[in-house]
């Protein structure tokens, strides 16, 4: 299995965290780190590769009662 970088980002565009981890391909390790976002923009790196960057997670978007 690949491994994985994601790296965490504070506000002034510096590296404030690290965790590693194995996925099988790219888009294991997407889902992997969208599941991991927090207030903090990530970015996925696999060896030299980037894979994504993903900004920070939001609140959820308000639900509307009714019908379409």
């Amino acid at each position: 299995m690949p491994s994985y970088r994601l790296y965490f980002i504070d506000p002034d565009g510096a590296i404030d965290s690290v965790e590693e981890f194995s996925a099988r391909d790219d888009v294991e390790a997407v889902r992997i780190s969208r599941d991991a976002r927090s207030g903090q923009p990530l970015e996925l790196w696999c060896r030299a590769r980037i894979v994504e960057t993903l900004a920070p997670a939001g609140p959820a978007p308000a639900r509307r009662g009714g019908h379409c």
